[in-house]
């Protein structure tokens, strides 16, 4: 899957298809009260299966400041940090 962003600004692409997902968007949403500065960034995410990769569109040479927030945000229904498991990021910036 490629997706352009509304402003062609960004885009990103998806492999792979999870079984447990009935549509192709794969926007999680965490339903939980988050106590923590800016909690809106952890509200929604995208996942992958497999791989996903995300392009910045249309950036001029010079020098950028790259912020990458990585969080677990959809739990088992147990809801218990024992579904946590081992994430491997593969970070590529050129």
């Amino acid at each position: 899957m490629f997706f352009y962003s509304p402003t062609k600004t960004w885009a990103f692409t998806s492999t792979g298809r999870s079984i447990d997902s009935q549509s192709f968007d794969y926007v999680v949403t965490n339903s939980t009260r988050l106590l923590m500065a800016d909690p809106t960034l952890y509200m929604n995410a995208r996942s992958s299966p497999i791989t996903m990769t995300y392009y910045g569109l249309c950036l001029q040479k010079g020098i950028y400041n790259v912020t990458l927030h990585f969080a677990e945000i959809i739990f088992t229904n147990d809801q218990t940090y024992s579904s946590l498991g081992e994430r491997i990021f593969d970070v590529s910036i050129q």
